[in-house]
């Protein structure tokens, strides 16, 4: 809740929960077509194999957090605070 009263005095004007919800949300199938898009694009590219590793714990990381929180877009009050 912190974070967007913060936002909310930054930009000086109204920024309700909702409009928080709506911009800070995850949206897992959203980041999985970026993550395609990325693998196309690089694809037949010389790059490191840590930057295949990392594309493969994001899509991992995504799809795990899916199935944990049982949708595909995932809203900030919907974590808790441990890490």
């Amino acid at each position: 809740m912190f974070l967007w009263v913060a936002c909310a005095t930054w930009i000086n004007k109204p920024f309700t929960g909702k409009l928080y919800k709506q911009i800070f949300s995850i949206r897992v199938n959203k980041l999985l077509q970026k993550l395609n898009r990325i693998e196309i694009i690089y694809k037949g590219e010389d790059v490191p194999r840590t930057f295949w590793n990392l594309l493969f714990n994001q899509r991992k990381r995504l799809r795990a957090a899916e199935i944990n929180y049982s949708t595909d877009m995932i809203q900030p009050d919907m974590f808790n605070d441990t890490v």
